[in-house]
């Protein structure tokens, strides 16, 4: 169902935050059905072309902290996830911005606020603490973790 997908894309781009310079083709709702998508035409790249990223210039090492950056904001912030990231829904504009452009909305989910609050629970037991944590730090991020696990459904 093409509706269906349509809603789930325009309710995935109004989640993301505008500073994650994100790209999500805009749909065209007067050509949009139930069996036919009609979204915004937008020139990019698989982001495993190395040689065409080369070719235009763009900073693999960039590019990578900005994929990061778009899942933890969908885990840890918005709570919108899109649910298929393979290389062929996952580019980058060809522009020469180094935008990140997301396609196939058909699968979405919304994380529940416990598994989201697990998540962050889980990332401060694993980073949080100090470069050389005493056994102390670490038993107490083994329970943290084991906790937020559990508030995560495992």
């Amino acid at each position: 169902d093409y509706e269906n997908e349509a809603n789930n894309l325009e309710k995935f781009a109004a989640s993301l935050p505008a500073e994650l310079n994100v790209l999500v083709p805009t749909v065209f709702r007067n050509a949009t059905t139930s069996r036919v998508l009609t979204m915004q035409f937008v020139p990019s790249t698989k982001l495993t072309r190395a040689d065409k990223l080369s070719e235009l210039g763009l900073d693999r090492a960039k590019l990578r902290r900005q994929v990061i950056d778009l899942f933890l904001t969908q885990l840890l912030e918005t709570r919108v996830l899109h649910c298929d990231p393979h290389p062929g829904n996952l580019c980058v504009a060809t522009d020469g911005s180094g935008r990140l452009v997301l396609y196939d909305f058909g699968m979405i989910d919304d994380i529940p606020v416990e598994a989201q609050a697990g998540m962050r629970k889980l990332a401060l037991a694993l980073f949080g603490g100090s470069a050389k944590p005493s056994d102390a730090e670490l038993e107490e991020a083994g329970a943290s973790l084991v906790n937020a696990l559990e508030m995560m459904g495992f």
